[in-house]
């Protein structure tokens, strides 16, 4: 990776207006009952365990056409977890691109959040309380310049041109001149070394088995195609995508009024009720999917 330019995030909340089919969404919402038995005024309270999802998407789009498989080291850790966005310690992607886009799933996470709240209440009173998780996606664009890194193994034979100072003999140690025309392999790259800086340092080099000042002495040209093959840029490739991380990390409460003890029995039957009839939300991407108008008319700086 060359490096990696992130472009303005936008942030997309669930409208105000909606936020009724979360209070009423058995995956996100919460309902207790707090009381007062005592004859005095006194504090109470709720206390809720909450299991908060977290998950990070990456979407890309590559400008190289033709296709292949490779595993790029862009390692990105979400505003979520550090208050800012930048390059961090978190795992590779594998891509497949030729012209395809490909969504991937790079990490979910979730952890449970103990909410606590507190209420005043009159003696001998009762009071609901209700919450619920409100989703948020931040989308964060990206523009990436990628530098593939390699190895590539030759294999052919060795040609015969006439002996050892013939036409075309083959510049190799051990095999130039000879008629036994053995058939070679030979490997340029390694795990630390991509192709195109080894190719530069055997020539540079003359290292053996190859001949290579002996090769651009006899062929002036064959400079034009090594510097082509060490040319970095041709094995570089722009990739531009957006890193979409889902979070339910605002929560939102309302106490009702409060209300004689004697009638907390219907209460906790009407909840009871609510909660059998609750019907589960769609998720939030889908929801922003289905209504586009709720997107933000920001627009990512490149």
């Amino acid at each position: 990776m060359k490096d990696v330019t992130f472009g303005e995030s936008i942030k997309q909340s669930f409208p105000v207006d909606r936020e009724r089919e979360l209070l009423n969404s058995p995956d996100r919402s919460y309902h207790k009952i707090a009381s007062n038995g005592k004859e005095n005024a006194g504090e109470t309270g709720v206390t809720v365990e909450m299991r908060v999802a977290s998950t990070l998407k990456n979407v890309e789009r590559t400008s190289w056409d033709s296709k292949f498989g490779i595993e790029v080291g862009l390692e990105y850790e979400p505003p979520s977890a550090t208050g800012g966005v930048g390059v961090s310690a978190k795992g590779s992607f594998s891509y497949e691109w030729g012209g395809d886009q490909e969504d991937v799933t790079v990490d979910e996470d979730w952890h449970i959040l103990t909410y606590k709240e507190k209420k005043e209440l009159p003696g001998k009173t009762f009071a609901e309380w209700h919450a619920f998780k409100k989703p948020q996606l931040v989308t964060i664009p990206y523009t990436a310049t990628v530098l593939a890194t390699f190895t590539v193994e030759f294999e052919g034979y060795m040609i015969w041109g006439g002996g050892y100072n013939g036409n075309n003999p083959n510049f190799h140690q051990e095999e130039r001149g000879s008629g036994a025309r053995k058939t070679i392999k030979w490997k340029f790259g390694s795990a630390q070394k991509p192709f195109y800086e080894d190719l530069k340092d055997q020539i540079e080099q003359n290292m053996y088995p190859w001949q290579w000042h002996a090769i651009k002495q006899q062929y002036p040209y064959a400079q034009y195609y090594i510097d082509q093959l060490l040319n970095k840029d041709l094995y570089a490739f722009t990739m531009e995508g957006q890193f979409e991380e889902s979070t339910e990390n605002e929560i939102k409460s309302y106490w009702y009024p409060s209300r004689p003890v004697d009638d907390m029995a219907d209460a906790l039957r009407n909840l009871t009720a609510q909660a059998d009839q609750a019907v589960k939300t769609r998720s939030f991407r889908a929801y922003i999917q289905k209504h586009p108008r709720s997107r933000p008319s920001t627009t990512a700086k490149r």
